[in-house]
């Protein structure tokens, strides 16, 4: 079938130990020679084979574009053709319609069918006719195509998918029509290997435990019972570990790891299960295959399963429609068959209803259905028994006998001709030059691998190069097709080593090391030392002998004591650095140690503004030490109980700062009321309001005696008063002040010799 074994209708572990044995190697012609295993896949109807060199070819059914470029136009392609537009490939899988390959950088290509966004160009529809990148995959290490989806594997274990998921066999946990770009499958451990079925997918975990999701109609997941769909990958039970898995249309298989016999379940309506009986049941539980046992790899076809054994015989059994078992016959078998002449397969693919093997000499062998020319030898015709394909190997001319060939020099043969053989060479003039070859220093790339001298023939021993010192020991090199000595250690500073550092063939000379501050250990003046170079060892002389004890803060005798028997006076501690010294700490010394003076006259020897013979400041301290405090510099101030600025001057008080209740000014007469105080108005109230000792000066009102009382008084007689005295008025004028009808302003004026309104007139009398 399609390519339902993993990745791509090889075994799991063969595809594996593939991956690990790819080699890229650049040739002398500046050409690339890429060496990947060799193998088969099946589609449908269509089959793939990766050559050696990294290129696929392709033959069989073309409907969709499935086999590459070079067959466009045409269905049926009964010869295998190169596919076109790849770069070189290390594994390739095929499905119903289209074709997978895995590039040497671990890029997944695609091409054919399209309709269920199996190609993985983001949208479903139509068909690919060049190998495209499928997008958003790196680091793939295997691959498989199911029915119309495609698989991926990555080096971290992770399983990708994308296309059909009507039956959820993307893995998303739900169906859908197609899912056109790759998915990570979750809810799945660490995975070395995966199978792809018709609608079903298998997955192999690093501690051989089976996998599986998609359709179950036929039991294929290996639940344990059939439903429409699996969604999410769920761990098949009953199962030994596994070390292979290959998955058909309805059926499952695996290798179990210590016997390797093969297990199956699912659909056996052809006795593909090789349960020894034909039944349109399905079988429920894993089960093993009766005569299976010491397999290598497995596949599964549409209906039909096979397995290589130990010794390179095929066995098979299920549908056989078609001759796709290789028995020679068209009946169906539950109990494996030998596929007849078959006893040296090294890989073996499964179609819908044919097969392909590889074998040593001629490449590819198939037999079964070969309506779409998928057999490869040039017809349609099927064939119930084995048939040579139309695929040779190409085997190079070996004309210096090195066991590799000139790669312009080629035959397309089985087995190679007499002096032809099956690797290149890149140099065929030299017997001693070849891929594998033990590479000289000669300036020839003797291995082939495009390098010249790689891995330094010839060096890493010890020699000598005939310099002094250090300079003399050397290790061998190659360089420019010679094998030079080295020197190990070029020329540098002397040191105090005992050896020629520099190479001058003198040792530790000019004293190396030496003339450096040092400590010898010792005690006092005596630890102090210079080093010297001397019998190639570092050493600490010491600079100063030990002499008689001096006043100099020093252990002059080196005894651990500082100017003891020495003598001493009284040193007082100078905190504030004033000058003056505190009397409460002091020190014997026969110096004057560092913050200390020979006094002892500061009263406050954390503040050096503070000190004898300063002047006195008003800040409440003894700024002058002399046990007083503001003397002298104190201000007066007087008691000012009214607030109003001016105090009493007969009461005092000396402070720094003005006191509350007290003001600066004093000359106030009355403290009691904030009005009355000097330089206040005066106002006629009986008070001094201005405190100069007169009472109302210049404010006091002229009152005239009024002794009618009619509002007038005489201008003659007055009194100054505040306020209107009795018997006075504020008007003088008045020219009668014993006739209240007398006064200025009167309004009758009566005829006669009497002045009444007092404007010095009166009125005549009318004469008779």
């Amino acid at each position: 079938m399609l390519a339902i074994v993993a990745a791509g209708c090889v075994s799991p572990q063969l595809e594996e130990d593939a991956a690990s044995d790819v080699k890229v190697t650049a040739k002398q012609q500046s050409l690339t020679d890429v060496s990947v295993p060799e193998t088969v896949v099946a589609g449908a109807y269509h089959s793939l084979m990766l050559r050696r060199t990294g290129q696929v070819q392709a033959w069989g059914q073309n409907q969709y574009g499935q086999l590459g470029p070079a067959s466009s136009g045409v269905t049926v392609v009964t010869t295998p053709t190169p596919v076109t537009g790849l770069p070189p490939v290390k594994a390739i899988a095929a499905g119903i319609g289209h074709s997978l390959a895995l590039d040497l950088d671990g890029q997944v290509w695609a091409w054919g069918q399209n309709a269920s966004g199996q190609v993985g160009m983001g949208s479903a529809g139509g068909t690919v006719l060049v190998p495209a990148k499928v997008a958003g995959l790196t680091g793939i290490r295997n691959i498989a195509a199911g029915g119309n989806y495609s698989l991926a594997l990555d080096e971290a274990g992770q399983v990708w998918a994308w296309g059909q998921n009507t039956a959820g066999q993307v893995g998303t946990g739900a169906t859908s029509v197609s899912v056109p770009s790759p998915m990570k499958v979750a809810g799945l451990p660490t995975i070395r290997a995966i199978a792809a079925g018709l609608n079903h997918v298998l997955a192999l975990d690093t501690d051989g435990g089976v996998w599986a999701w998609g359709q179950n109609a036929s039991a294929q997941v290996g639940t344990g019972a059939t439903s429409a769909t699996v969604l999410v990958p769920t761990r098949v039970t009953n199962l030994p570990r596994a070390k292979a898995i290959a998955a058909g249309a309805g059926h499952s298989l695996v290798i179990e790891v210590q016997f390797g016999e093969v297990w199956a379940w699912g659909q056996n309506n052809f006795g593909q299960v090789g349960s020894g009986s034909i039944s349109t049941t399905p079988t429920f539980v894993p089960t093993p295959v009766s005569g299976v046992s010491a397999a290598t790899s497995i596949i599964a076809g549409h209906y039909f399963s096979m397995a290589i054994m130990g010794s390179g015989d095929v066995k098979a059994w299920g549908q056989n429609t078609y001759g796709q078992l290789g028995n020679g016959m068209t009946e169906n078998s539950a109990v494996s068959v030998d596929v007849a002449g078959l006893g040296d397969a090294k890989a073996i693919a499964a179609g819908a209803q044919h097969v392909l093997a590889m074998r040593p000499g001629c490449p590819v062998w198939a037999w079964g259905n070969n309506g779409q020319g998928q057999l490869g030898n040039g017809t349609t015709s099927s064939s119930s028994t084995m048939v040579q394909s139309l695929l040779f190997n190409t085997f190079y001319f070996d004309g210096d006998g090195d066991g590799f060939g000139d790669e312009y020099i080629t035959e397309q043969a089985c087995i190679p001709s007499p002096s032809f053989v099956e690797k290149v060479d890149c140099d065929d003039y030299s017997s001693t030059t070849h891929p594998g070859a033990t590479e000289e220093c000669n300036g020839v790339d003797d291995n082939c691998d495009g390098v010249v001298d790689d891995g330094n023939p010839g060096g890493y021993l010890a020699c000598a190069t005939g310099m002094p010192g250090v300079c003399s020991a050397g290790t061998t090199a190659c360089s420019n097709g010679r094998v030079l000595c080295v020197q190990n250690e070029v020329a540098s500073t002397e040191r105090c080593d005992g050896l020629d550092n520099d190479c001058d063939g003198e040792s530790d000379e000019n004293n190396p090391g030496g003339m450096q501050a040092c400590s010898t250990g010792k005690l006092g003046v005596c630890a102090a030392g210079i080093t010297y170079c001397t019998s190639s060892t570092i050493h600490c002389v010491q600079a100063v002998a030990a002499s008689s004890e001096v006043c100099d803060g020093r252990d002059n005798d080196c005894n651990g004591l500082v100017d003891e028997g020495l003598l001493t006076q009284t040193w007082y501690r100078d905190a504030d650095g004033d000058g003056y010294g505190n009397s409460g700490i002091s020190m014997q010394n026969c110096r004057q140690p560092a913050g200390y003076v020979a006094n002892a006259l500061d009263c406050n020897d954390g503040n050096a503004a503070i000190r004898p013979g300063v002047a006195e400041v008003c800040d409440g301290l003894d700024n002058d030490c002399d046990a007083q405090v503001d003397e002298g510099v104190m201000t007066a101030f007087y008691r000012d109980a009214d607030a109003d600025t001016y105090g009493v001057t007969g009461s005092t008080t000396l402070a720094c700062w003005q006191p509350s209740g007290y003001a600066s000014r004093g000359d106030d007469c009355n403290d009691s009321n904030a009005s009355i105080k000097p330089g206040a108005t005066e106002v006629c109230d009986g008070k001094d309001n201005d405190c100069d000792g007169s009472k109302d000066e210049g404010v006091k009102t002229t009152f005239y005696w009024d002794a009618d009382a009619d509002g007038y008084g005489v201008t003659g007689t007055t009194t100054l008063a505040c306020s209107k005295p009795t018997g006075y008025a504020s008007r003088g004028g008045d020219c009668n002040d014993s006739n209240p009808g007398i006064r200025p302003g009167a309004s009758f004026e009566p005829c006669g010799r009497i002045d009444w309104n007092c404007d010095g007139k009166t009125v005549a009398c009318p004469v008779p």
